[in-house]
């Protein structure tokens, strides 16, 4: 996110909280911890490596290489984003799930409803470590 600010993933994390109304927690894990979960939702093996590569050279600064100026950076801000484009977007999600889920939540097996939560989960997390190939 380009913004015309710097936030930490707590910031980021925190506004998300106060914009969706729902607590956000910002979380780091360690990478392999990230491929395996990535590995788990399908993703290739070259992909996994791919992302968790990425994550690892953000965590390690690749986006601070420039520093911010009104050429590169966009006038819309994290909250704006959050609130023009993250919350009704969680609130579509939200309501077709409502169509989806019948009235009575015990009439649904659990590891549906498992992947159903999981599914609704903002990943917003880092990755600790560096990566070995």
């Amino acid at each position: 996110m380009l913004g015309p600010e710097d936030l930490s993933f707590n910031q980021i994390a925190q506004i998300m909280s106060e914009v969706l109304g729902k607590p956000v927690r910002f979380q780091q894990i360690p990478g392999e911890a990230f491929k395996a979960r990535l590995l788990g939702l399908g993703t290739s093996e070259a992909m996994a490596q791919a992302t968790l590569d990425m994550m690892v050279a953000k965590n390690e600064g690749i986006d601070n290489a420039e520093p911010r100026t009104p050429q590169s950076t966009t006038p819309t801000s994290f909250r704006q984003w959050c609130e023009e484009i993250l919350k009704p977007a969680v609130r579509a999600v939200a309501k077709t799930t409502k169509q989806i889920l019948p009235l009575n939540p015990r009439h649904v097996a659990k590891p549906a409803v498992r992947t159903l939560q999981r599914s609704l989960t903002f990943p917003l997390a880092t990755v600790a470590g560096k990566t070995s190939h």
